[in-house]
């Protein structure tokens, strides 16, 4: 249990100061103005870091090598991120690609980071950081169960 826990809070750690190196960045050369949604956007970041390592966790319970890790997450990922809107904003897709995305990290994380721009606040995001907060404690939960039957020898289900 503590090198699960370990591994998950280095990696999350890691995911929300790549964010906030981006953030950052965008402040200074783009002059976006990250400041006035603050606290929101560190909320955001948090839970969507949680989600996300959660579901890295539970690919890599699934895989058996890290090659296979590599190609099925490269796949898993390229895939939400075209439903979830990272490649095309979710306000231009059709209706069923809006329900798709739904099914994604991707799609609720642009929704929360989409109502923080639109000045929506706190009361905009709850909804959204609630179902991450979801999706990270199912995945993460989900994972270390699969991961420690493996690391016991007992067969899957």
């Amino acid at each position: 249990a503590h090198v699960l826990v370990g591994k998950w809070l280095s990696v999350t750690l890691i995911s929300i100061v790549q964010c906030y190196a981006m953030y950052l960045f965008a402040w200074l050369v783009f002059d976006v103005a990250i400041w006035e949604v603050a606290g929101g956007l560190l909320l955001l970041t948090v839970v969507t870091s949680l989600a996300t390592t959660g579901f890295g966790m539970l690919l890599a319970s699934f895989c058996k090598s890290p090659e296979q890790l590599d190609a099925i997450g490269t796949i898993a990922v390229l895939a939400m991120s075209a439903i979830g809107g990272s490649m095309v904003p979710r306000w231009i897709m059709p209706d069923i690609m809006l329900t798709l995305g739904l099914f994604t990290i991707n799609g609720w994380s642009y929704d929360g980071f989409m109502a923080l721009v639109s000045g929506q606040g706190l009361a905009g995001i709850a909804g959204k950081c609630a179902v991450l907060v979801a999706i990270a404690i199912g995945m993460t939960t989900f994972a270390s169960v699969l991961l420690t039957r493996r690391l016991r020898g007992e067969p899957s289900r």
